[in-house]
């Protein structure tokens, strides 16, 4: 008897317990989230912006986490608001909002076609230093964005805007970066990805050949459609390493996908391939102690290269057998679909070449990253906020090799040079049809992404894989925005969320 009185108070404590905490959440205004400083120091992806520089007091946001109560109705989802209170250190940054915001979804096919602010924001700023507005984060509840999305992140020149990309994910190119992008515009737009479901840690499925079966035997679901629902397996992207086949690839991708990828000048990706893929590892163990420089290593490969290439055939990388044998010559034009048996026919190869011309919307250069991008987004009707990135998969340093060296690679790697030259000519005449703001909008969009690292990034960290490979990694800052985050955070993090969510 007296344990269930025990029991009983103890039951009541919780409940009264309960009730308190709600009350005390829904009157208190203490909690507080720090803005991003403002943008006082210009940065690029490729330089580091110096630790010791002094930054301005970030703004203080006072509560604003949104009461929010999620209905679908008519494929809608509504999210209410209380009204919010921003203060900031340098100045007076006020905004005041009741209402309802609402996101207007598409739930048959799974993709946010419109999002919309029924209500307008009131918004008074009188800071000289605050680089920041305020607007709703749906996903944190966090009022806490950028400029940069509130001027250019809603708006796009033509429409409707291309939700559907196959994006052929090629080998050191700085494909990670652009497939980031990608996977950000998918996630963000809640589209269905291509994965093999039997790799959840990057869903690549590199050089299987993939067939009108391959749904059914390697891919994850698309949202919303049950395991074996085989005929409903359509998708709305692919940017994971997969090999080019254009007329399987229709089979399982929606009506309409827009087909992209990215090469690189062969002197600068097959040296990044050759420190990734440790290629030296052909060499006998005599020979491989006489060379420390990645220049010295390539030009005792390229002495011997068939002989060095055919010992990789026999050799192990990520369990499996003679991988990096594939990985050792043209490994773009394999990447893109054309096997190695046909590189030595000149034919063939312009055959293939012509081919990637009629098919490929964009094939975006390395070397010219931000030009192509701008071709991208007016090609899709993507808005600005769309092309943001910050480089992933970045080496810190990358050594300069003489040019005569780069030659001897560029004829080792003799089809990847011909598409490269190839689709150089395309770009440029894609951005003469851009027309004449081409130049204006490139160096908009080069501070743009000055800005947005600055925004961004607090600090950056080195992460090192095998020998020879190391690549920096980010931190985004402390109290940024939720499209700070999904940009800054590593490729691994962002395809979690993206399988999680699918899965």
């Amino acid at each position: 008897m007296m344990r269930r009185k025990v029991l009983q108070l103890l039951l009541i404590g919780c409940v009264l317990l309960t009730f308190t905490s709600l009350y005390i959440y829904n009157s208190s205004s203490s909690y507080v989230v720090p803005l991003p400083p403002f943008n006082l120091y210009r940065s690029t992806n490729e330089v580091f912006p110096d630790s010791d520089r002094r930054m301005l007091p970030a703004p203080i946001i006072g509560r604003a986490l949104a009461k929010n109560d999620r209905s679908e109705v008519g494929g809608t989802d509504v999210i209410e608001r209380r009204e919010l209170n921003i203060f900031s250190h340098e100045g007076n940054l006020r905004l005041r909002e009741n209402g309802t915001m609402r996101f207007a979804s598409n739930k048959t096919n799974n993709s946010v076609t419109d999002r919309t602010f029924y209500n307008k924001t009131n918004l008074e700023s009188k800071s000289e230093h605050s680089n920041t507005v305020v607007s709703r984060n749906t996903t944190l509840g966090v009022f806490a964005r950028s400029k940069l999305w509130a001027n250019y992140g809603t708006t796009s020149n033509c429409s409707p805007s291309k939700t559907n990309v196959a994006f052929i994910k090629t080998h050191k190119t700085g494909s990670t970066t652009l497939g980031h992008l990608i996977n950000r515009y998918g996630y963000h737009n809640r589209l269905s990805f291509v994965m093999n479901k039997h790799s959840r840690h990057n869903g690549h499925l590199v050089y299987y050949n993939v067939t009108k079966d391959s749904p059914r035997l390697k891919f994850l679901p698309p949202i919303g459609v049950k395991m074996t629902d085989y005929n409903n397996y359509k998708y709305n992207i692919i940017a994971i390493h997969v090999r080019y086949n254009r007329h399987v690839m229709d089979s399982f991708m929606k009506p309409n996908t827009t087909y992209i990828s990215i090469i690189r000048d062969p002197s600068s990706q097959f040296e990044s391939a050759f420190s990734h893929f440790q290629f030296d590892d052909a060499f006998p163990i005599n020979e491989r102690r006489k060379f420390n420089t990645t220049k010295d290593k390539l030009e005792h490969f390229l002495k011997k290269p068939n002989q060095y290439r055919d010992r990789l055939k026999l050799m192990s990388w990520e369990k499996t057998m003679g991988l990096r044998w594939y990985y050792a010559r043209n490994n773009q034009a394999f990447d893109l679909g054309l096997d190695h048996k046909y590189h030595m026919n000149k034919y063939m190869v312009q055959k293939f070449i012509d081919r990637l011309g009629r098919e490929m919307t964009v094939v975006l250069l390395t070397e010219y990253l931000n030009e192509s991008l701008l071709v991208l987004r007016k090609k899709m009707c993507w808005t600005w906020s769309d092309i943001l990135y910050i480089a992933k998969n970045r080496r810190p340093q990358v050594e300069t090799l003489p040019e005569l060296l780069r030659e001897k690679i560029r004829s080792w790697n003799d089809v990847d040079t011909m598409m490269y030259n190839n689709f150089n000519r395309t770009l440029w005449k894609q951005v003469k049809e851009y027309g004449q703001n081409f130049q204006k909008d490139l160096s908009m969009f080069k501070e743009m992404l000055n800005q947005v690292f600055t925004e961004c990034v607090s600090t950056q960290y080195q992460k090192s894989q095998g020998r020879d490979f190391h690549w920096v990694e980010y931190q985004p800052r402390v109290g940024s925005s939720y499209e700070c985050k999904l940009l800054v955070e590593s490729k691994r993090n962002l395809f979690k969320k993206i399988w999680t969510r699918q899965k």
